[in-house]
């Protein structure tokens, strides 16, 4: 039998409460209030499982640094990393690199190439402005132009366009004409663009001291706000805003803050006690301070360099036998090198770095020189190199297997040289390290073997470094390496707009480096950016370089509000 509920009457709830004291009423309102607050959560505010989290305009993302900014100025930024990664954004170029190292358009609306390949016409956008409000146009454009090909600015953007004309149609309109057709070249129009108002009244002799290079103004996602310095005149803060007249969709974060800091202890403190959200470079030794990263997001960021050992064949009648360079080429044990020199933060190389444009196709070519101690140490038997006298270094016709290993006085490049002369000192080779690379040394090609990094000119474009016409300094051929056919597919390679003709380009040019071993390559640093989980929108892909971190600030957010999730897929829809 079902027992009835009875609830009380509303003159019984009044007699009820007419027995309670002064306290107890008091007691039994804030309960009463608590509840309904509760309910009213319940029903009006909280989230459904339902409903999603989505991005919401708002918040302030910091980051923390090691050293100074100098100048956020694209012409004179290239030298300093701070500099550079500030400078992306706060300026535009006509065409900049996405997450993906592409190219895609940024202040330039369309460009076409003329049937001949050499002009490249650039239609800007309409409407675009500086942060001051001023108008940006091709009178900028042509403005910048001027400051890189002028020699007296040593530019190091200099070289992309010294033999390239500006012709300027009108206001919006430029046209880029190259002597020669040149596949590479929009690569080179991601340069940052000056705006002349501000800059056209400084002198050459002036340009590096002028304020405009810390409180710039630009055309960037994000505008200068201000500058904090410390009791010692070094810059503490420097802030920034959304500038809300961007042509791009305007990113989802208020203001972002750069704070500065001497040394690693004081930045890592620093996060440790939540006062920056980011650290734009982890130092090695993060774990001593932060035991604990379950709540931060830790990004690889490859850096520009690509690190080999360049054979000088002119330098030691030795290394002229190509076997002598495989038996150097396959006694190397990348990984373990990559390992005691860099803590593991690099990864091994084999073959060239080929463009974004056809990356996602693998480049394989067998036999690539891997690590086999034991195949390097029979192909030096096999060449009659033994070591007759037992003193450890293999010999031949009274001449000792021996060379002298040049690079310079950074602390990884040293452990790395010692880590690599003992590996061949495994197979009867004697090393000679000499860390004290000078200009001269390059310059004069005095060298048996070159431990040292190249960054490339254009991803697209290994001509610089290989073709015979580079072997004498100032060319950066430092293998001075000479092969005809290799010289025509470089030479086809900067004239090749096909994707599928280039990588058949690329494939072949490979082959003949593996097959000839002109160099060793070894390796390519990367380091950690390390962001709170706080921040949102983060995508970084693991082959990114630091100067395109900042590529997807627009989608980067810490604040959220929710929607419903039938709302969000109609939006969609």
């Amino acid at each position: 039998m079902n027992k009835r509920v009875c609830w009380p009457t509303s003159r019984q709830w009044k007699k009820a409460l007419s027995v309670l004291n002064k306290k107890e009423k008091i007691v039994f309102a804030v309960f009463v209030s608590l509840i309904s607050l509760s309910l009213f959560y319940i029903i009006f505010l909280k989230p459904s499982p339902l409903d999603i989290p989505t991005p919401t305009e708002g918040g302030t993302y910091t980051e923390g640094m090691i050293g100074q900014p100098r100048y956020i100025n694209p012409i004179l930024s290239d030298n300093n990393r701070i500099d550079k990664d500030i400078s992306n954004l706060i300026f535009s170029g006509l065409v900049k690199f996405n997450d993906n190292g592409k190219i895609v358009r940024d202040a330039a609306e369309s460009f076409t190439i003329s049937e001949d390949k050499k002009t490249y016409t650039i239609k800007m956008r309409d409407g675009m402005s500086w942060h001051d409000g001023n108008s940006f146009d091709t009178e900028d454009l042509e403005f910048t132009f001027g400051l890189i090909t002028d020699t007296t600015y040593n530019s190091s953007l200099y070289e992309n366009f010294k033999s390239v004309e500006l012709l300027i149609d009108n206001n919006l309109t430029a046209r880029f004409v190259l002597k020669q057709p040149y596949a590479p070249f929009l690569e080179s129009l991601a340069f940052k663009i000056l705006p002349k108002h501000i800059w056209e009244n400084v002198p050459s002799n002036g340009f590096t001291l002028a304020s405009a290079n810390l409180r710039p103004v630009g055309s960037g996602p994000f505008q200068f706000s201000q500058l904090k310095k410390n009791s010692d005149g070094l810059i503490r803060l420097l802030s920034l805003t959304r500038f809300d007249n961007f042509y791009e969709e305007k990113a989802f974060l208020k203001n972002i803050e750069f704070y500065f800091y001497p040394n690693e202890e004081e930045l890592l403190s620093s996060y440790q006690k939540k006062e920056i959200l980011a650290i734009g470079q982890l130092p090695d030794n993060y774990q001593t301070y932060l035991p604990d990263l379950s709540k931060t997001n830790l990004y690889k960021i490859y850096l520009p360099q690509f690190f080999s050992i360049f054979i000088n064949q002119k330098n030691n009648k030795i290394l002229e036998d190509k076997n002598i360079r495989i038996a150097l080429a396959t006694a190397i044990n990348r990984d373990l090198v990559i390992q005691k020199a860099l803590n593991g933060k690099a990864s091994s190389i084999d073959q060239i770095i080929v463009p974004a444009s056809i990356a996602d196709q693998s480049i394989a070519i067998n036999p690539v020189h891997s690590f086999n101690r034991d195949l390097a140490a029979s192909v030096l038997e096999q060449l009659g190199w033994i070591d007759s006298d037992a003193d450890g270094i293999r010999d031949k016709e009274e001449l000792k297997l021996e060379f002298i290993l040049v690079t310079s006085d950074q602390e990884w490049l040293i452990k790395a040289s010692e880590e690599i002369k003992e590996q061949w000192k495994a197979i009867g080779i004697n090393i000679i390290i000499d860390a004290n690379l000078r200009g001269d040394t390059i310059k004069n090609r005095r060298y048996d073997l070159l431990l040292f990094g190249q960054s490339p000119i254009a991803s697209s474009d290994p001509c610089a470094f290989w073709h015979s016409s580079q072997q004498e300094y100032p060319g950066i051929n430092l293998s001075l390496f000479t092969n005809p056919t290799s010289d025509t597919i470089l030479e086809n390679i900067r004239i090749t707009f096909n994707e599928e003709e280039l990588f058949e380009l690329f494939t072949n040019f490979q082959e003949i480096l593996t097959n000839e071993v002109p160099s060793i390559p070894l390796l390519q640093p990367f380091e950690f950016f390390a962001v709170n989980q706080k921040i949102g929108g983060v995508s970084i892909k693991d082959d990114g370089y630091p100067s395109s971190r900042f590529s997807t600030i627009n989608k980067w957010y810490i604040q959220t509000k929710y929607a419903k999730r039938n709302q969000n897929i109609s939006s969609a829809n």
